[in-house]
């Protein structure tokens, strides 16, 4: 990712933050409305999801300029992850969700600029988590 692409997922997570409790829901929604097979890993409340979520992007989009500290966090719930049942197709239906949650939230300030921004970041994410969880299978 480019510094400039850190700083806009970084400046637009920041518009998000007075919506946490509502972009949680919303992304659960959303997702559940892409894939509803999903519903099945998520077996604690959706509110518990929700913190959970919140708090795992914010990690992420805190550390994205520290990757060295980011990456072994990732290989580490992408393991967990795929333990749960989490499939390389499910990560297409959450980057979806995840876009449209940001969509939403933000408005017109949702530009080219940061989808572009957020689809690189997430990429990295699920990469990350994808590769951990196939060497943990094969090894």
């Amino acid at each position: 990712m480019t510094p400039a692409q850190i700083e806009a997922v970084k400046q637009s997570w920041t518009g998000m933050l007075p919506l946490q409790d509502k972009a949680a829901s919303m992304f659960y929604g959303k997702l559940l409305e892409l894939d509803l097979a999903l519903q099945v890993l998520l077996k604690d409340e959706m509110v518990q999801h929700g913190g959970k979520l919140i708090s795992m992007i914010a990690n992420a989009v805190n550390a994205l300029d520290r990757l060295e500290t980011l990456v072994p966090a990732l290989q580490s719930t992408g393991v967990r992850y795929a333990a749960y049942g989490v499939r390389d197709a499910d990560y297409a239906a959450v980057r979806a969700a995840l876009l449209w949650t940001l969509q939403t939230g933000l408005g017109d300030a949702f530009t080219t600029h940061v989808e572009d921004a957020w689809t690189e970041a997430y990429g990295v994410i699920a990469m990350t988590m994808q590769h951990a969880a196939r060497e943990a299978a094969t090894s």
